[in-house]
């Protein structure tokens, strides 16, 4: 009876090591952003990231918007100040909702920053708080 349970033991062992590296492998870095959109539909670097998975895209959160404003545009790029590529079209990512999958365009390496850009989705006049989460 004894071998029975190592060998047990043994196999729950390999499926635990299994299953730990298998959520290793397709783990995403999330960075969050928390900005004062500026006014007049400026837009600005939200957050950035490194790309650890090889997925194909990038998921969105936004979870607050100031004021009466209730949805901000998000477009992923791969350098800060708009200066880079953008890998990605532009998303209107609505507070509360769910998440955004936003495909890239070109093929972006594990390892690649990443940079998220955004705006309000209105024309305002002053600007508005955001905060949100992407899962590069």
């Amino acid at each position: 009876m004894p071998k029975v349970n190592l060998k047990i033991k043994k196999i729950c062992m390999i499926v635990l090591i299994f299953i730990c590296l298998l959520s290793i492998g397709v783990s995403a870095n999330q960075s969050s952003w928390s900005v004062n959109l500026p006014a007049l539909s400026g837009n600005i670097d939200l957050c950035n990231g490194i790309k650890e998975n090889t997925g194909n895209s990038a998921w969105i959160t936004n979870t607050s918007m100031g004021g009466s404003f209730d949805c901000v545009n998000v477009w992923i790029m791969t350098a800060s100040g708009g200066n880079g590529n953008r890998v990605t079209d532009y998303y209107s990512v609505y507070e509360g909702g769910s998440s955004v999958s936003a495909p890239y365009s070109t093929s972006i390496s594990k390892g690649k920053t990443l940079y998220a850009r955004g705006e309000n989705d209105s024309i305002t006049y002053v600007k508005v708080s955001s905060t949100g989460i992407v899962n590069f």
